[in-house]
């Protein structure tokens, strides 16, 4: 275990650290990056939160960035009911561990007076509250308005270039990855931090300096000499969920992606996770100055700016930064990222002051109307609304270069209500994949926008796992506005759409119309596992099996199948185990997938759109997508065991193969060895 670094001797570091620049290997605050796979260009910059912050803006060095990329993606931006509820999500259940109880250790580790006596004086206002989230209110007391400075810098200018803004974590992420470090670890990490308040004012010196110098490795060394080593384990784990995130963000667009400064340099560093996925990063051009007004010409030392050393005292306890609990529950289905295209002056209607409902309370909503309406669903795009006329979906089909592309349409003018409301959506041909979704959701909402002959108010962007999508406000006249929400989920594009005169589309009525979209994210039924030597798998129901053996020049060639068809969705789900003899090598290359990506296509009579490189554990394989000539597709996987290939695939409609069902199969396919 790292042994932290006393903190009298933080002068010595800092003259150790401000001379060995040249040691660096990463120079800049601002990289670019690109995942491995992709053609885009995205760019990573750290931010510091530091009392020092506002004495070194950096809005101005990022001009020319914000002006090449699509979106600004945000480490944790947090939403306003994120920040209701955060005391709540972060406190001990339990009354046996908290703490209370910790202070009353005979052998715990002795806290600063100004904190002792302000936890045991109102305990009991505190004492249920983690450790961990405990420190980071002191913490955030003593940067102030320093804290955010850099982050509503990067907001502001966002903003002002109309690019969508969002955030990587919400609260439940971090909430989950808190709550596992275990309590005493946690009462310790707090103990280190208020035990050496003093030594941890110079230690945001060194960081201040090491950051004007942009110098990530420093700033990465400074932060494990000075963090608890269990602190800077969590740390990791969250660098860990950033890596994949970005990844995922910048496979089909230019993001730049704005974390904080400590997460990026160093050995097990964020840089250091996305280069082990393959990634490219190099220093960008960047240049930070100290503001002219807190330029100090002192001959022979170092500026050092923004960082004053005050000792707490004991009512500086942070209570005010403590929030009240929750009054609605956190939801995990969305992220919402806001993007604003206009100001609007003198707001009147909802659609000006909560242009996307954010302050509706379905606690207190009266939704016995729901049970009267009617459950509108899809059999082809998997999805279920409530409606409130029962209406047949309106199909129509368009063909183009790649297939034919489906369209259905549900509507209907509700008298009661007073909306218009409407469900669409576009099934796409199956190898359909815009990899720049931003200009894709810009063009629809655009063209919607014309469409309706109205302006368009704000828009946000929509993104959890399985999809990502906008929402969107129009206003068709000075007192009739139209919400929109378009959901890409695989090669479907749903629509939602419900527009009224004034506050009406901002009802119960239309809240709940639009709450109520579902999409199929489970599979159906009890499944049947099927387990074997090696692998095992599931299917919806018990498979007809069938086993072979073809005797060669090597040996024996043993052949085992397995299929089963699910009628209500018409998927079809097949696997082929062949197990080569000893004597036979499969070699496993390029050519060898080749050959049975080809023999497939003869086979079903179709050709591959596509094929990628997957892995299952330390097992590495093909995905192939088949379009067959009778119009199906057929989404296959492909792996080599020792001796065995592996072939299981399931086929249906486009759009089918896309369904939750589909992919659970594909998922729950294991090596067993």
């Amino acid at each position: 275990m790292m042994q932290i670094i006393p903190f009298r001797n933080a002068c010595l570091i800092i003259a150790l650290l401000l001379t060995g620049f040249h040691l660096r290997g990463q120079q800049s605050l601002l990289l670019e990056y690109t995942p491995a796979g992709s053609s885009n260009s995205s760019y990573i910059f750290g931010i510091l939160d530091n009392a020092g912050s506002p004495d070194v803006p950096v809005s101005t060095a990022l001009n020319a960035v914000m002006k090449e990329v699509n979106t600004v993606a945000f480490e944790w931006l947090p939403e306003r009911y994120e920040l209701e509820q955060e005391a709540g999500l972060l406190q001990i259940n339990s009354t046996e561990n908290n703490l209370k109880r910790y202070l009353k250790r005979d052998d715990n580790i002795r806290y600063e007076l100004f904190i002792l006596d302000k936890l045991q004086e109102e305990v009991a206002d505190y004492a249920n509250f983690t450790p961990l989230y405990t420190m980071q209110l002191f913490r955030n007391a003593f940067l102030a308005g320093s804290r955010d400075f850099h982050r509503d810098e990067v907001f502001d200018s966002a903003r002002k270039n109309i690019k969508p803004v969002l955030s990587m974590l919400n609260i439940r992420q971090l909430t989950s990855l808190m709550m596992a470090v275990p309590f005493e670890t946690q009462a310790d990490i707090l103990s280190n931090y208020v035990n050496n308040f003093s030594a941890y004012q110079q230690y945001e010196k060194v960081k201040l300096q090491l950051y004007l110098a942009q110098d990530l490795n420093g700033i990465a060394r400074a932060v494990e000499q000075a963090e608890h080593p269990e602190y800077i384990l969590l740390q990791r784990q969250i660098n860990e969920l950033l890596a994949s995130k970005m990844e995922q963000l910048a496979a089909g667009q230019s993001v730049l992606f704005v974390v904080n400064v400590e997460r990026l340099g160093g050995e097990s560093g964020l840089l250091a996770m996305l280069r082990q996925r393959n990634a490219a990063i190099a220093d960008a051009s960047l240049v930070i100055q100290i503001a002219e007004d807190q330029k100090q010409d002192v001959a022979g030392t170092t500026t050092e700016v923004g960082i004053v050393e005050e000792q707490p005292e004991a009512d500086d306890f942070p209570g005010d930064l403590l929030f009240t609990n929750a009054v609605t529950p956190a939801t995990d289905e969305n992220r919402w990222i806001k993007v604003c295209e206009q100001q609007v002056s003198n707001p009147i209607f909802k659609a000006y002051t909560d242009p996307f409902g954010d302050r509706y309370d379905y606690l207190a909503a009266d939704t016995a109307f729901l049970d009267e309406w009617y459950d509108l669903r899809s059999n082809d795009a998997f999805f279920n609304i409530k409606f409130p006329e029962n209406v047949s979906w309106e199909e129509s089909t368009t063909n183009s270069i790649n297939g034919p592309i489906k369209t259905n349409t549900a509507s209907t003018n509700h008298a009661r209500s007073d909306l218009f409301y409407s469900v669409g959506y576009t099934i796409y041909p199956p190898n359909f994949n815009p990899e720049q979704k931003a200009p894709f959701f810009d063009d629809f909402v655009y063209r919607s926008v014309r469409k309706w002959k109205g302006d368009l108010l704000e828009q946000r962007i929509l993104s959890d796992q399985e999809y990502t999508g906008r929402a969107f406000l129009v206003a068709v006249n000075d007192s009739f506005f139209v919400r929109s929400v378009l959901i890409l989920k695989g090669n479907v594009l749903y629509q939602l759409l419900c527009g009224g005169p004034g506050d009406k589309p901002y009802d119960t009525y239309a809240e709940e119309f639009l709450r109520s979209f579902r999409l199929d994210r489970g599979k159906s039924g009890n499944w049947f596992l099927h387990a074997d030597a090696g692998y095992s798998c599931y299917f919806p129901r018990q498979p007809l099996i069938d086993n072979q053996t073809i005797n060669t020049q090597y040996g024996p060639l043993r052949i085992t199948t397995l299929n089963a068809a699910e009628f209500d969705s018409q998927l079809s789900y097949f696997l082929s185990v062949n197990v080569y003899p000893s004597g036979y090598k499969l070699k496993g290359d390029k050519a060898f997938y080749k050959d049975l990506i080809a023999d497939a296509e003869r086979q079903y009579f179709g050709r591959a759109l596509s094929v990628d490189k997957i892995k299952k554990g330390k097992h590495a394989g093909r995905e192939v997508l088949l379009q067959l000539n009778s119009g199906e597709v057929y989404k296959m996987h492909f792996f080599i065991d020792n001796n065995a290939v592996y072939q299981y695939l399931v086929g249906g409609s486009a759009s089918s193969v896309e369904s939750a069902n589909a992919s659970y199969f594909l998922e729950q396919f294991q090596f067993t060895d």
